[in-house]
């Protein structure tokens, strides 16, 4: 059974926390390779890297609702 939700935190002054659903069709395999990558916040962005070879496989942009 896969989870329904993943959250990425990041700290240091970068703050926040990304939180989003998951397709429930997803293998448990494609669940932990997601569950792996790694947050890092650059330049206003939300960027996911590839924990084997660095390289960014997500790139998010925030947008403050009020």
């Amino acid at each position: 059974m896969n989870d329904v939700f993943i959250a990425f935190e990041i700290d240091e002054y970068g703050c926040g926390q990304l939180k989003s659903e998951l397709p429930l069709d997803l293998t448990a395999a494609e669940t932990e390779y997601i569950k792996s990558l790694v947050p890092r916040a650059a330049s206003g962005m939300l960027e996911l890297l590839d924990p084997n070879t660095g390289e960014v496989v997500f790139t998010y942009t925030p947008t403050l609702v009020l």
